[in-house]
């Protein structure tokens, strides 16, 4: 056997879990890629190794084909899962068209969760037994979210178990189709749904009657309920919205400012019930369970019951089910006396996990879960654990020698853990003495309660900056966000917390009883949860403690597989490496040595990201993002230079969603949802121009979400009312940000990177109204193609553009007011001789944009309508001379 193979072979056996859980994963991501392979081809690459590893299973070559046979093994998973979906499912009837995407339809079936309480009305989840569509009722299966919408709850009997039937509007679809932006249907396939349903009244809900149900699960639904309504009843709306997240997983009561302060401090992931609360749960679970009985079977059975009881109470969330899973897998290992494997047992819930669903490995909080628990598990313990050998150390028989490494690094961990009163107590003990040599940095002076308190901050710190460097690229990724600040921000949340916890649990049990009792207990709730929300936003406000950042994308995009290559070297040198070797092993040192400077580079070309943005290349571009109802156009000009011309706004979801001014759920605005991320996945971070046409919500409301996330260089109006409060609001923002504010009006030019921009409407008074009819219009022109965005104009504004004799020809225009019929004169579509008309419009406009006739008159004038709602986003390149039409879909019609 060479020396490569002994040493795959000594890994594999200290490992072997998680490497056949990587060879699992890397089975699942080839499968992701080769979709037209046959499912029995996989089993049958897979079935084949097995074998061939059991009959060989003494030999050198065993350790190689099962390795292959999981590989294959994972693509087996994938491709079976896939191809699973029953026939009579609600996906399988949208997807074969005998359901709508979009629809109104009856359906019957059965509660199978908590009835949650929303801002707007109720939410539960239904186990599908029927469906009904346009008069033909079918037999059905499946799960779907339904959204009941009331001002007030009802007191009705509506629960787990509830046999009912409705009718809603069936929705499985993606609201905005544009690169960058989370897909709705991979997001509701990973959670194993099917579609959403909204109910536009609890009149339209007829309760058949009540399906025999899991009398255990209905109390602890029932005890979840009461739970989250003693919370808002005793408490302030920012602590009971926190105290609901963190602790039954319902984040309905949460408020946007809250929790965009814990999101901005990097600390969000509290209020998300996920591996560390079930593993803080577990520990307390474990603690008590040690406190009676040493046999760790029984620790094992009080720990789980409980844990897993929780879990469903919760609501049985992937995420809380995955953590779950990997919390049982490890207290399995310790049950077994197996406390060292702990890289086996996280493979093996790997492996548990993405067999019951591979689509998993694709899902963001699957993937940041392995990744922390594996930063934890594998580097910051173990490295913890040794810098306490060295600091600690004492003449012994598996030590009898001194730590050989740098005298910096043994005196810093002598400052930490060396305690002279041990080794007195040891030399009185032993029968043989000793003089050992302690030179611990600031002379030994911390000791006792200081030198604990000192050493507990450096092992948290260590542990969250091995984490947060472990989960950076999909951090990145994912969310598009670096917190520094949060490795300190963490450890001040989580003390907190667990106090603002514990004293809001025992308030609401001695509430039962006494109110006047538990009002001490409900202030020291409410005192944590305001300096719960103090560090974090203080942090916030530091630039440098807390930013967005774009993605690197194409090739560059492969910087994050090298970190990460990186990183898991620098971990395995860190494990390898025996600080009491009587030869220091050099390859080993320089490997973490270089491994820690390499990570660091790599780190930092991520976070400051400084080759994302895509070089100039020459042309005009402008993509007219798909933000729903709203308007939302990004143009790259050929020197480079970028302007965003608005960036669409919140559209009512729910009819009565205007009138709850009181609370702001935690929703994401379009210009954080969809106009953002579809800029990061560009690579910019900056934008040189920005622009709001007029001050309607659709076109401004996204806006302040983007200053808040880029650079501004200047910003454009075409009118600034003193008293309108949708702009007062982005003026605030843009002040708050020192970024330049400019009015422009009819006949200014601008010249950016040899493109001409013609402002062409409004005319008159700058600190006139800001509306429809007062739009900024502009005309971009490049060599002898040109381009016209007309915002929101009507016919006032059109007619007076005519009569000016102001040119209007283009090659494309974005149709004014989303198609509207208040817009689109016989006479402008004629002046425009367009060959393009875009109109920028929601799927389902609750407005009825387009409007048919202006379609017609657009076709009628001989340019070729797109809608954004039909083809996603819309973009437009020129050199000067040619121009191409693109669009990020294509709509069935037209395949």
């Amino acid at each position: 056997m060479t020396r490569t193979a002994r040493n795959t072979a000594k890994l594999f056996s200290l490992w072997p879990l998680a490497i056949l859980a990587v060879c699992f994963a890397c089975g699942i991501t080839t499968a992701s890629y080769c979709g037209n392979v046959s499912i029995w081809v996989w089993l049958a690459l897979s079935l084949i190794p097995a074998g061939a590893a059991f009959a060989v299973r003494t030999t050198q070559y065993a350790t190689a084909l099962l390795c292959i046979a999981f590989l294959f093994g994972g693509a087996f998973c994938f491709s079976a899962a896939k191809g699973s979906v029953a026939p009579d499912r609600i996906r399988a009837f949208i997807e074969s068209k005998v359901l709508p995407t979009y629809g109104i339809v009856e359906l019957t079936g059965v509660i199978s969760g908590p009835v949650e309480l929303t801002p707007y009305g109720r939410r539960f989840q239904l186990a599908v037994r029927s469906v009904s569509f346009k008069g033909v009722e079918r037999h059905a299966s499946g799960t779907v979210i339904a959204f009941v919408t009331e001002k007030t709850s009802s007191p009705d009997d509506l629960a787990y178990g509830s046999l009912i039937r409705f009718t809603c509007v069936l929705e499985r679809e993606d609201d905005f189709r544009d690169p960058g932006v989370v897909s709705n249907i991979a997001r509701m396939d990973l959670n194993g749904v099917d579609a959403s349903a909204r109910i536009k009244s609890p009149m339209l809900i007829e309760h058949l009657g009540d399906e025999p149900a899991f009398l255990p699960l209905a109390f602890v639904y029932q005890q979840r309920s009461r739970a989250v309504a003693a919370f808002k009843r005793h408490l302030s709306p920012s602590t009971a919205g926190v105290l609901a997240a963190s602790l039954l997983g319902d984040r309905s009561l949460l408020d946007k400012a809250t929790a965009d302060v814990y999101r901005e401090g990097g600390t969000f992931h509290v209020l998300v019930i996920s591996g560390l609360h079930i593993t803080f749960i577990a520990a307390v679970l474990l603690l008590i369970a040690r406190f009676f009985t040493r046999r760790r079977w029984l620790h094992f059975a009080v720990a789980i019951v409980p844990l897993w009881i929780y879990t469903i109470a919760v609501g049985a969330e992937l995420p809380v089910v995955r953590a779950s899973l990997m919390i049982t897998a490890g207290l399995l290992g310790y049950a077994m006396y197996r406390t060292k494997g702990i890289a086996n047992q996280l493979g093996l819930a790997a492996v548990i996990l993405l067999a019951w669903k591979p689509a998993s490995l694709f899902d963001a909080s699957f993937q940041l879960t392995i990744a922390s628990v594996a930063a934890i598990a594998l580097f910051a313990i173990p490295v913890i654990l040794k810098l306490k050998s060295i600091g600690a150390w004492m003449p012994s028989a598996e030590t009898p020698f001194p730590p050989n490494i740098q005298q910096w690094l043994r005196k810093f961990c002598e400052m930490l853990y060396w305690n002279p009163t041990t080794w007195e107590r040891h030399q009185v003990t032993d029968l043989w003495s000793a003089n050992v040599d302690k030179s611990p940095l600031l002379g030994g002076k911390i000791l006792g309660g200081p030198q604990r308190f000192i050493r507990y901050i450096f092992e948290a710190l260590f542990v969250s900056v091995a984490v947060q460097l472990a989960i950076l690229p999909l951090s990145v990724i994912y969310f598009h966000r670096i917190s520094i600040g949060s490795v300190f921000s963490n450890l001040w949340v989580g003390f907190f917390l667990a106090i603002e916890s514990f004293a809001a649990v025992f308030g609401i049990g001695i509430a039962a009883v006494s109110e006047t009792l538990a009002r001490p207990l409900f202030a020291v709730a409410e005192i944590c949860n305001s300096l719960n929300l103090l560090i974090p936003e203080a942090i916030s406000n530091l630039a440098f403690f807390s930013f967005r950042l774009p993605t690197y994308s194409g090739a560059a995009s492969a910087i994050y597989i090298i970190y990460a290559i990186v990183v898991a070297i620098l971990v395995f040198a860190c494990v390898v490496w025996n600080p009491f070797r009587l030869l220091r092993d050099t390859v080993v040192e320089n490997g973490v040595y270089a491994g820690a400077i390499a990570a660091c580079a790599l780190a930092a070309i991520i976070a400051l990201h400084p080759f994302s943005a895509p070089s100039k290349n020459g042309r005009l571009r402008a993509d007219i993002i798909d933000v729903g109802q709203g308007d939302a156009i990004f143009i790259t000009f050929p020197n480079g230079e970028t302007m965003l011309v608005d960036g669409g706004g919140r559209h009512l979801s729910y009819p009565d969603e205007k009138d709850q001014e009181a609370f702001q759920a935690d929703t994401s605005n379009i210009g954080e949802r969809v106009v953002s991320p579809v800029l990061w996945a560009k690579g910019y971070s900056r934008i040189d121009y920005l622009v709001a046409s007029h001050a309607d919500i659709d076109h401004t409301g996204g806006l302040i979400d983007v200053v808040n996330s880029f650079a501004i260089g200047k910003t454009i109006l075409g009118r600034l009312p003193a008293d309108d409060p949708e702009l007062a609001e982005l003026k605030a923002v843009l002040d708050s940000k020192h970024v330049p504010t400019e009015t422009l009006g009819r006949g200014r030019v601008l010249d950016i990177g040899g493109v001409r921009v013609e402002i062409l409407y409004p005319a008159g008074d700058v600190a006139g109204p800001s509306d429809n009819d007062h739009s900024l219009v502009m005309r971009l022109v490049f060599g002898s193609r040109a381009l016209l965005l007309t915002a929101d104009i009507e016919r006032n504004a059109e007619q007076e553009l005519l009569a000016s004799g102001t040119q209007l020809n283009s090659d494309v225009i974005k149709v004014a007011h989303h198609g509207s019929r208040t817009s689109s004169t016989a006479d402008f579509i004629a002046a425009t001789k367009a060959a393009w008309a875009v109109i920028s419009v929601g799927r389902h406009s609750q407005f009825g944009h387009p409007h048919q006739e202006v379609v017609s008159a657009w076709e009628d004038s001989g340019a070729a309508v797109l809608t954004t709602g039909g083809y996603g986003m819309i973009t437009i390149q020129t050199d000067g001379r040619e121009m191409a039409v693109s669009s990020f879909i294509t709509p069935e019609s037209d395949r």
